[in-house]
Parts: C-alpha cells; structure tokens; sequence
C-alpha cells in the first residue's frame, strides 16, 4: 500500500527481483530501489537505521548476484544496485577490488564508462585514497567522455571547498570548461548523501539560477 515505509518497500522489492523473469519488470524495481535509497539518503537523521539495514541487504545481495550472473542484462541491473548501495570499509574495498581488476564478473565487461561509474561512487563516499584511483583512471582514459566524468568524480566528493570550486565553475558564464562539461558538474555536485553540504550552498544556487538558464534552460 501506499502506507509501507520505504525500508520494508525495498526488502520486497529487492526480494522480488531475486524471482522476477521480466526485464523490464526488473529494470522498473532496480530504479525504483535506487530512488528509494536515496530518498532515505535525504530523509536522514530519522531514516538512519532504516537506510543502514537496507544498504547492507541491498549491497550484500547484490554483490552476491552480480558475481555468479550470466546474463548480461540481468548483471547489469545488479551491478547498479551494487554502485548505488556498496557502502562503508566493505562495500568500498568491493569497490576497489572491481578497479583494480582482482574481481572478474562474468556478464559485465568493466568498461571506462562503468570504470567512471564506480569511481564516482567511491567519490561521493568521499574515500582517503581517491586521488589516486582519479588520477589512475584519467591516464587509462583521457578522451573527453573522459574528462567529463573526471570533472563529475571530483565534483561528487563531500568535500565543502571542492563543491564551492565547482559551483564557482558552474556560474561563471566565461569558464573554459564549456557546457556539456559544467553539466557533469552540476549533475553531480550535490548526491543524496551530501543534503547538508547542499544547504550550505542553496544561497549561491538560488542566486545562480536566473542567469543559469538564460544560457542553457536545461539548468532549470
């Protein structure tokens, strides 16, 4: 019902997914887990234990999934619960292991743009190794799909001087980095996780906004 609290949705949810044969069914239940993750994300401190329980089943079962499916579509899905749940010591050496190649996965070929993917979790998670691994995936793919999400990665860490940096970035309307590139910035300056950092900014961001969409209305 519309009345089941958002920890017990994704329990069924997930537990759904471990039994649904449609795809698209499956692809309709890993969105809405990831929604629901986030949104406990934003609801903290009340959502707090809830948000613990469910990141662990959550990461624990799909870390479970992802290494033993074959089916490329069906692995696709978990892998992006696995990105958006693998939290703390464990989740994050996870994490690692699938960077630094030490994991293989059956159905799911690691990728730059997966690469990035898990870079940026690992980002907003705001891990003590970082600029490594960022600087370690920057030389592995300097294209400019790959400066891209360089510039998205360090914009996702929780960190309040990096997030004036890029929103600084993102208002000046005579910056280098181009449009396409501020729209990484801003797609992934504020996650779900980092809802203070945000309101520390929303004075800046409000002012930003006028001019902001004279320029490109999809900032709006």
């Amino acid at each position: 019902s519309g009345d089941m609290p958002i920890q017990d949705y994704v329990n069924f949810a997930f537990k759904e997914m471990q039994v649904e044969s449609n795809i698209r069914v499956l692809a309709q239940l890993t969105k809405s887990i990831s929604s629901s993750i986030d949104l406990l994300y934003r609801l903290r401190p009340e959502t707090g234990a809830a948000l613990d329980e469910v990141l662990t089943v959550v990461s624990e079962g799909a870390w479970q999934r992802v290494t033993v499916e074959t089916d490329p579509d069906r692995a696709s899905l978990w892998f992006k619960l696995l990105r958006d749940s693998a939290t703390g010591a464990l989740g994050q050496e996870r994490l690692r292991s699938l960077l630094a190649d030490q994991v293989s996965l059956p159905a799911v070929q690691l990728s730059d743009d997966l690469r990035w993917n898990i870079l940026i979790a690992l980002g907003v998670q705001g891990v003590s190794d970082f600029d490594g691994l960022l600087n370690a995936q920057r030389e592995r793919d300097p294209s400019d799909q790959g400066q891209k999400y360089a510039i998205a990665a360090d914009a996702a860490r929780p960190d309040a001087s990096i997030k004036t940096y890029w929103l600084e970035q993102i208002i000046d309307k005579d910056s280098e980095l181009g449009l396409a590139k501020q729209r990484y910035a801003i797609e992934a300056l504020f996650p779900a996780n980092q809802t203070g950092l945000q309101a520390e900014q929303l004075n800046s961001i409000l002012q930003s906004l006028p001019g902001l969409s004279e320029r490109d209305p999809s900032f709006l």
